[in-house]
C-alpha cells in the first residue's frame, strides 16, 4: 500500500487496500462506504495553502513523527525540531512550522496525531517537555505554541525570542544562518560569545539607565529625602 501510493489514483487504490486487508485479517479497517471510500480523492482535490518559503527567521518542518521524504516513523526527528528551537534562540528568533513541506505547502498534523495517538494539546506537551529536558524551564516559558488551521489542516506554530546567551543542546551550539541552521564551533563559536556578551551588557546597560531615571524621577517628586542614597539620586 505504502509502494503504491505514489504513483495510483485513490480510486485504484482503495480496492486494493482493502483487499489486502482482508487478506491479512484485518476485514474491520476494510473501508465501509462511499464517503470514506472517495474522502482520499476529495482530498487530494482540496487547495492546499502555500506559507512561502523558508529564510532566516522562518523554518518549515513537515513533521516530528516522519523524517522528510520518508514514510517511515522515526522518534529521532523530535532532535531536529530541538536543533531549530535551539537555532533560532541563538540567532535573531523566528518561527517554527510542524506540518508544512520544505516548499512551504501546508501538509498538516494527522499523520502525528495518528501515531502518536494524541490531540494538539498532547502534541504541544510532548514539545514542551522536550524543550524543558534539553533547554529548561526558563526558555520553555519564553516559546509560544499555537495551533492555526487551514481548511481541514491544522499545524503547530512555534514563535521563538531571541535569547540573551548562547543556549546549548546537548553540549552543541546550534545557530540559524540564513535558511539553514548550522553547529557554531571553534573560532565563529567563540566570535558568537563576544557578540553575544557584547550584546547583553548593552543590554543591562540600557535597563540600568531607564530604572535610574525611574527613581530619580520619583525621588524629585517627594518632599523629604530620606537616605544619603536617595540624596545622591536627588543630585
Amino acid at each position: 500500500h505504502a509502494l503504491l501510493f505514489q504513483t495510483l489514483p485513490a480510486t485504484a487504490l482503495i480496492p486494493l487496500r482493502n483487499e489486502l486487508l482482508q487478506r491479512i485479517g484485518a476485514g474491520e479497517f476494510v473501508e465501509a462506504d462511499e464517503h470514506d471510500k472517495y474522502s482520499a480523492v476529495e482530498e487530494q482535490k482540496e487547495e492546499i495553502p502555500c506559507l512561502g518559503r523558508e529564510s532566516d527567521t522562518v523554518e518549515f518542518k513537515s513533521s516530528v513523527v516522519y523524517p522528510a521524504g520518508r514514510t517511515l516513523p522515526d522518534m529521532k526527528q523530535s532532535e531536529v525540531i530541538l536543533r531549530t528551537i535551539a537555532g533560532f534562540l541563538n540567532a535573531s528568533g523566528g518561527t517554527l512550522y510542524i506540518g508544512v513541506s520544505d516548499t512551504g505547502a501546508v501538509i498538516g498534523l494527522k499523520e502525528d496525531y495518528i501515531y502518536m495517538v494524541c490531540d494538539s494539546d498532547a502534541y504541544e506537551r510532548f514539545i514542551r517537555q522536550r524543550v524543558i529536558a534539553t533547554m529548561g524551564k526558563d526558555i520553555n516559558g519564553l516559546i509560544k505554541i499555537e495551533f492555526p488551521q487551514y481548511g481541514t489542516r491544522e499545524i503547530c506554530r512555534i514563535t521563538i525570542p531571541c535569547y540573551g546567551k548562547l543556549v546549548e543542546l546537548k553540549g552543541v551550539i546550534w545557530q540559524r544562518q540564513g535558511n539553514s541552521t548550522i553547529m557554531l564551533d571553534g573560532n565563529a563559536l567563540a566570535k558568537q560569545q563576544k557578540r553575544k556578551n557584547k550584546k547583553l551588557q548593552v543590554e543591562l546597560g540600557r535597563i540600568a539607565e531607564e530604572n535610574q531615571e525611574l527613581v530619580s524621577e520619583s525621588l524629585l517628586q517627594t518632599s523629604e529625602v530620606q537616605t544619603a542614597v536617595a540624596a545622591a539620586f536627588v543630585e
